[in-house]
């Protein structure tokens, strides 16, 4: 059987027997082949078994594929892909009946037999089979594996189909890597690219960097990097745009695990670029990476490029991702505030705000939301208090501390809570009131609870903050004798665990409330 498309260039060869069961696999791809017609610039043999005529047909050929059974052991139906170059160096054979020849005999005969003429590109696709006996028909997997490599071979030559911008590197791996194929393509060597993205293997592996086009190889190469099946940072090729990006992100993040955080820079600069045009909410999302890449106090920069983040964001209309970076935005801000400053603050709280308008809403993201409150509070509780004004600052606080806990609750998120719950009962002590003594009550209560979260047992160190927090309030209250042995176990914690300042702020508080036990006693003897 020999069948042509126009002007060959590429020759397939089926090697095999067709009465042996699976071992006809190589002459079954043939007539598969050419029943769902051939490329321009292919041509297809049947090598049958004849090792030297596999080797003179091909003579001249620009690129060559061979198709053979195997029996290696593996799970039947297995797709192997061997470059050519791996075996056309084998030794000469002596003594071995020439139409015994295997396939990479027939190549390394071929290497050594038409030199100058030997085709540039040879490779052999080996189908793993079942049973090789005399009459048997070909096993399901076999069957269904042929199908497969028709595909992948016809999708090579005819091209891969892919819509683009490709919706990648958005949402986790391995979801981020994957591709949707057109409505023009040919095949599944997409779906096969997809399903090795799911489960990788070595096989599957080998078998797309041989089958497909370089593009879609590079792709394959990028996503075995991120599974662990290779060390080699992979190299986008001749990838450009939205899928050039995905292969450098991968890269750099392989960069960043190695601690190369100034070249992951550098990839992930070059990736945010490819993608700004196609894909501008993936380039927003590397943008996003770029400032976390920053050292944490080149809070500049890190705003820099947050904003240039969100405006690729707002480009792409894409409402999630724009809140995420308001709430990021908003963080920056805040650090810039730390010493009090009141413009950072006052930003950071306009970035929260708009992360919530963004979407970062209570009923459709909560824990966000919540997170937001939380930072809001604390935002407002830093402000310094110059003007009457600024004292409903505080009130504000405590409202965004309440809506913070209408999320997180003690059973479900303790830690947060407990993180909350401070905060709040920090603010119910310098809320305005004319009833004070009421809000430091509540203050007390809500460390008493926390308490219960943040055992000794399990952070002794945080357990004493509580303590000292809530000494506080009960010394506020004029309540010294508890306060004094609260003080005094977290002075012990304090000391045990070298926590020196901490320690001497105990002992002054202890300092103070025996000072004001003895003028309370005193004013009470001189009555």
């Amino acid at each position: 059987m020999d069948g042509s498309g126009d002007g060959a260039g590429t020759l397939v060869i089926g090697c095999g027997n067709l009465l042996r069961g699976d071992d006809a696999a190589g002459p079954v791809f043939v007539r598969r082949m050419w029943d769902r017609g051939l490329p321009a610039g292919m041509r297809c043999a049947d090598g049958g078994t004849g090792g030297m005529d596999v080797a003179f047909q091909m003579r001249g050929m620009p690129e060559v594929i061979l198709v053979d059974a195997c029996s290696s052991g593996s799970e039947p139906g297995t797709l192997f892909a061997v470059p050519g170059h791996e075996v056309e160096n084998l030794p000469p054979l002596t003594g071995i009946n020439l139409h015994a020849f295997r396939w990479d005999h027939a190549i390394a005969f071929a290497r050594w037999l038409l030199k100058d003429d030997y085709p540039r590109s040879v490779t052999a696709y080996l189908i793993e089979g079942q049973s090789f006996e005399m009459g048997a028909a070909l096993s399901p997997a076999v069957d269904r594996a042929i199908d497969r490599l028709v595909d992948l071979v016809l999708a090579k030559h005819r091209g891969v189909d892919l819509p683009r911008p490709q919706p990648v590197g958005q949402g986790p791996f391995p979801e981020s890597h994957l591709l949707t194929p057109g409505p023009n393509a040919t095949g599944g060597l997409v779906e096969d690219y997809n399903a090795f993205v799911r489960r990788p293997t070595p096989e599957a592996l080998a078998a797309l960097v041989v089958a497909a086009d370089p593009g879609l190889a590079a792709l394959a190469r990028a996503a075995a990097f991120a599974h662990g099946l290779t060390d080699e940072l992979p190299d986008p090729g001749p990838l450009d745009g939205e899928l050039r990006a995905l292969v450098l992100m991968t890269a750099a993040a392989g960069l960043i695990e190695r601690g190369a955080l100034q070249p992951a820079g550098a990839l992930l600069r070059d990736a945010a670029d490819a993608a700004r045009d196609a894909a501008p909410a993936f380039a927003a999302t590397l943008e996003m990476q770029l400032a976390d890449l920053l050292p944490e106090g080149d809070l500049e920069r890190r705003i820099e490029r947050l904003r240039a983040a969100l405006a690729l964001a707002e480009r792409a209309d894409a409402a999630i991702l724009q809140a995420e970076l308001w709430m990021r935005l908003g963080v920056a801000h805040q650090q810039a505030g730390a010493d009090g400053s009141r413009g950072p603050l006052l930003e950071a709280v306009r970035c929260y705000q708009q992360a919530v308008q963004a979407g970062f809403t209570q009923a459709d993201h909560p824990e966000p939301f919540g997170q937001i409150q939380n930072n809001i509070g604390l935002a407002y509780l830093s402000m310094p208090a110059r003007e009457a004004s600024d004292r409903l600052r505080v009130g504000i606080a405590v409202q965004s501390f309440r809506h913070a806990l209408e999320v997180f609750d003690r059973e479900r998120h303790p830690d947060m809570w407990a993180s909350v719950t401070m905060n709040l009962a920090s603010a119910l002590q310098y809320l305005p009131s004319s009833h004070p003594e009421e809000n430091l009550m509540r203050a007390v209560d809500a460390y008493e609870e926390v308490l219960q979260v943040r055992t000794e047992a399990r952070d002794p160190v945080a357990h004493a903050r509580v303590l000292l927090n809530q000494a506080n309030a009960l010394a506020h209250l004029g309540i010294f004798g508890p306060a004094a042995e609260k003080l005094a176990a977290a002075f012990r914690v304090f000391v045990r665990h070298e926590r020196a300042e901490e320690a001497a702020t105990a002992r002054e508080m202890i300092g103070w409330i025996g000072h004001r036990r003895a003028e309370v006693a005193a004013a009470v003897e001189g009555a």
